[in-house]
């Protein structure tokens, strides 16, 4: 079974003659396209179809496979500058770290496109058959240094290789493996005379968020001049522009990630997600200094992968989740601390929310950044719609109750009354607090839902903001309410970090594969990524580049159904994919995931009339892609077997 790693290229186009070919179906499908291609390039560029004609050659602008033009065609402009009126940023500014051959300028021209020979897209001169002195000889066996794994990520070069051997049997999607590049750190050199000196060894044990002062201190070997912590990757740019230098964020911490859809320009995405994040700003529970949580977005222009008009609902805005994934995981790996917010450049009212994935869809329409907050209520407070013609009941979200809202009822009493509205929720059967942002976007949170958010801060960051005081002196306290889970984060993620570290159990145990659960937290996460199209997986050793406890979604640890006879039951999928994971150790663990996942419909437009039959709220779409979660102390995985079975 082949080992491929999910990556995502910004392609370079070149504007010499080298083109697609608007003809080729992989495997005569009439989904394999070169656009096809062009979504997960690193997978697929390196395939060959049944018909044995190869991607990278059918698809040679996508896959960056075009013959190099003659030297004389081939040189820097000199008098370009990426930003006009900084012109130290120039072509050798791009050379020093080569991700900037990638970045397009106010006008939408590529670098790349102005500095081809410092970008690298220059042939080797021919020679002139004169050979200068010869140097010492080094046994031809050193490293290339100009060469990367994968291109746009420079950092992942042969230093990246040294620090993990088994990264030398990697294979590029050229077909080079980086051991044949990168012979001095693969260790395929003679042994050389020894010195008596031993080199000290090299750095890089910090996680991502933690302080640094230099990149070889960071596992990423990158560590943020202007932060002063290290960073998943340089495209990563932080908007909490008042936090001091070196404040780190590695573990506790909630992090907000925007990546952009069909944007081509940088500074119209920046000021985009600038307006968003305001509007996130302004309640509670983000308006507080001591809320754990920090927002970053990706600084990478991406063609569009959103579309609207999704399963027929026109305001539905359907994007592929594989891409918004890649792109977030530039700023911090997966886990239910993750929330990504997709924009997608056009000013059409449109969103979604993939609440199993943690992914909020907006578009640059002027209610967009409202729309955000409400999704966020959705996928990272586990709130339901409050408004009638939503799927939330009692039974199934935290912010829906039943008459007399037991839930709730000692806040209701606290304040006098007046918390337990009726008509809410699925059909109007059930009752909610005061009218909140879960039932009309445009008003405020809400107390009931305040208090929950509480809730949500103390499970996945182990501390409560300093909002949340004014909820201590209320019923059982504060802390013992939130163990009342009623949102599903499993009652032992109300433990602290020192109680898991000193493997204190939790009094609740059992509790935690309740049917209500959506998380789970696992001790020295692995996590594996699985196309469910190819068949082909990748396996991350540790998502959060820490050993302590990460939360995640249950169904990512769990699966969807406990077993067959769970996924037989009547719902909505026609189909069970069965994934069998065996371990060094002996133990194998299975997986069964439904061929759907639920997707959010968006609220309806406030200021555009519909039709009562045009008002959805929750679609079902194929799934592509799933992720399992398994524990590092299962040991190596040993095997993977995957199918899939109707029901």
């Amino acid at each position: 079974m082949k080992l491929l790693v999910f990556a995502f290229a910004t392609i370079l186009t070149y504007s010499y003659a080298c083109e697609d070919d608007s003809q080729f179906k992989f495997n005569n499908k009439n989904w394999g396209t070169c656009k096809w291609v062009s979504q997960k390039v690193e997978l697929r560029c390196g395939r060959t179809d049944q018909f044995g004609r190869k991607v990278n050659e059918m698809c040679k602008n996508t896959c960056m496979n075009c013959e190099v033009p003659d030297k004389f065609e081939c040189q820097d402009d000199m008098t370009y500058a990426y930003i006009a009126h900084q012109p130290w940023k120039n072509c050798e500014w791009a050379k020093k770290q080569m991700f900037r051959c990638n970045k397009i300028d106010s006008g939408g021209t590529k670098m790349s496109d102005k500095c081809k020979q410092s970008c690298g897209i220059c042939p080797t001169p021919p020679s002139t058959g004169v050979t200068g002195p010869t140097p010492p000889s080094t046994g031809n066996c050193e490293d290339d240094m100009t060469y990367a794994y994968i291109a746009h990520q420079p950092w992942k070069n042969c230093e990246w290789a040294k620090k993990r051997m088994s990264r030398c049997n990697k294979i590029d999607r050229w077909g080079t493996k980086m051991s044949d590049k990168c012979k001095q750190s693969c260790g395929i050199c003679p042994t050389p005379p020894s010195t008596g000196v031993t080199a000290p060894k090299p750095g890089g044990t910090k996680n991502i968020g933690a302080a640094c002062s230099s990149n070889i201190e960071c596992s990423t070997s990158n560590c943020s001049s202007s932060l002063g912590v290290c960073m998943n990757s340089p495209f990563c740019k932080s908007l909490d522009h008042d936090v001091p230098k070196g404040t780190e964020f590695d573990k506790d911490t909630i992090i907000i990630v925007f990546v952009g859809s069909d944007f081509t320009n940088s500074n119209d995405f920046s000021t985009t997600v600038d307006a968003a994040y305001t509007e996130i700003q302004s309640e509670d529970m983000f308006d507080d200094a001591t809320a754990k949580y920090r927002a970053f977005y990706v600084d990478k222009l991406q063609k569009g992968f959103c579309d609207y008009g999704c399963q027929g609902i026109d305001r539905l805005l359907c994007c592929t989740v594989a891409t918004a994934r890649i792109l977030a995981n530039n700023c911090f790996p997966e886990s239910s601390t993750l929330q990504t917010i997709v924009v997608h450049n056009d000013e059409k009212y449109g969103g979604a929310g993939y609440a199993e994935s943690n992914i909020a869809v907006i578009s640059k329409d002027s209610i967009g950044p409202r729309l955000a907050v409400h999704e966020l209520g959705h996928s990272l407070f586990e709130f339901g719609d409050e408004y009638t013609y939503g799927p939330a009941t009692a039974e199934t979200k935290a912010n829906c109750d039943v008459a007399g809202c037991p839930k709730w009822a000692d806040l209701d009493e606290y304040v006098g009354g007046g918390l337990c509205k009726t008509k809410a929720c699925k059909g109007g059967k059930y009752f909610s607090g005061r009218n909140s942002f879960m039932k009309n976007m445009f008003m405020p949170v809400g107390i009931v839902n305040l208090r929950f958010t509480c809730c949500t801060y103390q499970a996945l960051t182990k501390s409560m903001p300093s909002y949340c005081e004014k909820f201590e002196p209320i019923g059982i306290g504060l802390l013992n309410y939130c163990r009342m889970d009623y949102q599903g984060y499993g009652r032992s993620a109300y433990q602290s970090r020192k109680q898991r570290e000193l493997g204190i159990s939790s009094m609740h145990e059992d509790d935690d594969l309740s049917p209500r659960q959506r998380h789970k937290s696992v001790d020295e996460p692995v996590v594996i990524k699985i196309d469910l199209e190819s068949k082909d997986f990748n396996i991350v050793s540790n998502s959060t580049g820490s050993s302590a406890s990460t939360v995640f979604r249950f169904h990512h640890v769990h699966g969807d159904f406990q077993d067959l006879k769970d996924a037989k039951r009547p719902g909505v999928h026609n189909a069970v994919h069965i994934i069998q994971v065996e371990f060094a150790s002996g133990m194998t663990q299975e997986f069964l995931f439904g061929d759907v996942e639920s997707l959010v419909v968006p609220p309806p437009d406030p200021f555009v009339d519909i039709s009562d039959d045009e008002i959805e709220t929750v679609r079902y779409v194929e799934r592509k892609e799933v992720q399992l979660i398994v524990e590092k102390s299962h040991g190596e995985i040993t095997r993977m077997e995957m199918k899939t079975m109707k029901l």
